[in-house]
């Protein structure tokens, strides 16, 4: 079915199929230095030269803090562990949701100037972590600090490749929605949001290959992804909930 519709829509793929590892559905986001390596044996007997491996949530200081490694969990950081993967011959993939910054993070106590505010209040979008809430793609701040942080992981910590969740989070209100009746007309929907801040990520990753997880409105996005981690039922999820919110606002999950 996606490849008929591309296919009408003048999308073409940029590559083949990945497949590979992600510590995701073996650990959680119980992982470590040692747990991470003794994988990467494995898969050297089951997978291939140039397949993916992946190290998914767990790896950060908090959701949020991108810039900073766990030290409990990895003591030496990040590149090590990138040097073995390559020296495998797997590319590197990384996950992390560039939208989203948890409440005990730092970049939530620290830098409250870039949330996006609803009512005067963060906008929470849901419990996940300690709560995670959406940073504000309007603001400069935003910006360049999501660009320093994907140039620590594809530059210092030379990862390949990203997986990005909880993409939602850049566009849970349209813009200009403040919850004020004042607000209405909003001076942007929340579709066109979304495809914004999609753009934003294809500037600050480059010719990176992003591999995107279900956590998106699936039909905005179309023609910004490299790949999906999804599946159609998460695309009809996605899609029913803007459905059902004409005025823009998602309900917080």
């Amino acid at each position: 079915m996606f490849d008929g519709w591309f296919s009408a829509l003048g999308i073409h793929n940029r590559m083949p199929p990945l497949k590979g590892y992600s510590s995701w559905y073996n650990h959680y986001t119980n992982i470590n230095t040692q747990r991470i390596l003794e994988d990467l044996n494995g898969a050297r007997k089951l997978f291939s030269e140039g397949d993916l491996f992946q190290i998914d949530d767990g790896w950060e200081s908090a959701v949020g803090d991108w810039k900073t490694v766990n030290e409990r969990k990895f003591p030496d950081g990040l590149r090590p562990v990138t040097e073995r993967i390559h020296r495998a011959g797997f590319m590197a993939g990384l996950w992390l949701a560039p939208f989203s910054c948890e409440k005990k993070s730092k970049l939530f106590k620290n830098h409250p100037g870039m949330l996006l505010k609803y009512q005067d209040k963060p906008w929470k979008n849901g419990p996940n972590w300690s709560g995670h809430y959406s940073l504000d793609i309007d603001r400069p701040e935003v910006i360049d600090y999501l660009a320093g942080v994907f140039r620590r992981i594809f530059e210092e910590w030379k990862f390949d490749l990203v997986k990005l969740d909880f993409l939602y989070a850049a566009a849970p209100l349209a813009g200009g929605d403040h919850g004020n009746a004042a607000d209405i007309p909003f001076s942007e929907s929340r579709a066109s949001r979304m495809i914004r801040a999609m753009k934003l990520l294809r500037e600050v990753c480059g010719d990176h290959l992003i591999l995107e997880s279900m956590n998106e409105p699936r039909l905005v996005n179309t023609g910004f992804e490299w790949s999906w981690d999804g599946n159609n039922e998460a695309c009809r999820e996605a899609m029913e909930r803007i459905k059902d919110n004409p005025k823009g606002r998602m309900a917080a999950m």
